[in-house]
């Protein structure tokens, strides 16, 4: 039995289960089963198609199972990208807490990139989504949670960060929007394409930019 065989049948399979008390574990693990495979299913949907044009019917079909039951889990596409979202920032915390602060060096920050970098590459689907659909004009909410989320992350981490946020219409604001949108596209570059001296430029560029703000030299 495939993957998108067995979802559907966790998904249609009766819930009745003669110890009362293992029910409600039971519907959870059911429903998280699903959950996350309809998530899978879409991660590559949007990688593939992008987040705007892809209908839930065909999430639904990628994912194996009838439109009724991803209903049943999703409201619309806004909910699904906020799960994605919400796990790859779980991820995504454990990379920024090995970030040195308050003030690393070059030689410090070049080694946490190279770290990032490789999350990015184990999460080249979710990475690519979330910086692509991240500099369209209607950024969808679930993004823009995210970017908030991975701006106060940051911040907590390091001080230029924190005075970006406390002035967002000010130049260190803009400094760290254009530090941070390199570091995105160049740890796209390199999910793309893997270890490359191409790669390897484009993420010694983001890590100038960011050594440059975080020391004060933009």
């Amino acid at each position: 039995m495939d993957i998108a065989s067995t979802v559907a049948y966790v998904a249609d399979m009766p819930a009745a289960a003669p110890n009362p008390e293992a029910v409600v574990p039971l519907r959870e693990a059911r429903r998280d089963f699903t959950r996350a495979h309809i998530c899978s299913a879409a991660r590559e949907v949007f990688f593939v198609r992008g987040f705007a044009a892809p209908t839930m019917e065909q999430i639904a079909q990628a994912a194996g199972i009838q439109r009724s039951t991803l209903y049943t889990h999703y409201r619309d596409k806004e909910e699904i990208l906020a799960a994605i979202t919400a796990d790859y920032t779980r991820g995504l915390r454990g990379v920024i807490a090995r970030l040195p602060g308050p003030t690393p060096s070059r030689a410090e920050l070049a080694r946490w990139v190279g770290e990032f970098a490789a999350f990015a590459r184990d999460q080249r689907a979710p990475t690519e989504l979330l910086v692509t659909a991240s500099s369209v004009a209607h950024m969808p909410e679930p993004l823009r949670t995210f970017g908030n989320d991975f701006l106060e992350m940051l911040a907590a981490r390091l001080p230029a960060f924190r005075r970006a946020l406390d002035v967002r219409d000010g130049l260190d604001h803009a400094w760290a929007m254009a530090a941070l949108r390199e570091l995105g596209w160049a740890l796209c570059f390199y999910a793309q394409h893997g270890e490359t001296e191409d790669t390897r430029n484009r993420l010694a560029v983001a890590t100038t930019l960011i050594v440059r703000f975080v020391h004060g030299e933009c």
